[in-house]
């Protein structure tokens, strides 16, 4: 690796732009309505609403005025005069390249690890909460109803603790209540969840251990009422200590964004930095819009994190399929990168 041109990418990426917009997140995560307002609030709201406000807060203005430009100057980490100097010095351009990576990777990661460093000083909770542990198969029809029960089996891991979360959107006649109901039974035991859900959120309920597959049940106790299924699998929710939210969320985004870096530092062997950041975008907004985005790429459901987080919740942690999608990112982006500096604009 050439030393002087991966210090050369870390200085480019890490421009006085930058340092603007991460004061302008700093500034819109500290004067966020709702995390102020819980902040402020002190003993009337608990620890583990005001702490799940601010982290949101914090990375949801990281991701979104922080993070573009940074991406932005990873595409800007390489100039012609530099790729010419790096010819006639006898560096390949594989090297060359390779050397600028690395050092978009450093910067990004660096970048990430100082915004991990802030929302740290923010409010924290003790004690448990629920992380993401993943999903099982959902009810093959959406409909139910009051006479009509939505009733399905799936598998579930055989521990205990474990919680499943269905979505839901209720339909209810004047005068109807707007309770749902979620039974799961495994191994003779039936437990069973209650929410009211005026008109949409979500009902839940403790699976029992065990190895068998679990029977669950939606049910409408009112008269008249009518729901459909708002998610298409039944999201899994385990205990996690209290730092999961922020660790895990940090990890994530961290991840992200060096993943984006380095995609637009090889599109820009292609394209002009603002036309890499933009196609970037464009992508990932796609894929935060739609329902089952791969898990193994990167950012694909760093919204879904963000409102986890919000909700007091702690996303999943790193798993193979998110090594796999962060290595798959950065062999796209070198091989985009070789392209001959004569050939590009």
């Amino acid at each position: 690796m050439n030393a002087r041109l991966a210090g050369a990418a870390v200085r480019r990426v890490a421009h006085p732009l930058v340092a603007v917009a991460l004061l302008l997140a700093a500034s819109a995560a500290l004067l966020d309505g709702e995390a102020s307002a819980l902040v402020e609030a002190g003993g009337l709201l608990d620890d583990r609403l005001r702490a799940a406000a601010w982290s949101a807060s914090a990375w949801s203005a990281f991701v979104v005025l922080a993070a573009p430009w940074i991406v932005l100057r990873a595409a800007c980490a390489r100039t012609r005069a530099e790729a010419e100097w790096a010819g006639v010095s006898g560096t390949s351009l594989a090297r060359a390249e390779a050397s600028r990576a690395a050092g978009v990777l450093a910067a990004a990661l660096a970048l990430a690890g100082g915004w991990s460093a802030f929302a740290a000083l923010g409010p924290a909770v003790s004690g448990p909460l629920l992380g993401r542990a993943g999903q099982t198969q959902g009810p093959g029809s959406p409909i139910f109803a009051h006479d009509a029960p939505l009733a399905w089996s799936a598998r579930a891991p055989d521990v205990s603790g474990l919680w499943a979360r269905v979505g839901v959107s209720l339909s209810i006649t004047p005068g109807s209540g707007g309770e749902v109901r979620l039974s799961a039974a495994r191994g003779g035991q039936v437990l069973t969840g209650a929410a009211h859900v005026l008109p949409r959120g979500a009902v839940e309920v403790e699976i029992p251990p065990g190895p068998d597959p679990v029977r669950f049940e939606l049910a409408l106790p009112e008269p008249g009422a009518r729901a459909f299924v708002t998610t298409g699998a039944v999201e899994l929710w385990d205990a996690a200590p209290a730092w999961a939210a922020r660790v895990r969320l940090a990890a994530r985004a961290a991840l992200a964004l060096a993943s984006w870096s380095l995609l637009a530092f090889g599109l820009a062997a292609w394209l002009r930095p603002a036309t890499a950041l933009a196609l970037l975008a464009a992508v990932w907004l796609w894929l935060w819009a739609r329902d089952g985005a791969p898990a193994w790429i990167p950012g694909a459901s760093l919204f879904e994190d963000l409102a986890s987080v919000a909700n007091g919740r702690a996303p999943a942690a790193l798993a193979w399929a998110d090594a796999i999608g962060a290595a798959a990112s950065v062999v796209l982006a070198l091989l985009l990168a070789r392209r001959p500096a004569e050939a590009r604009t």
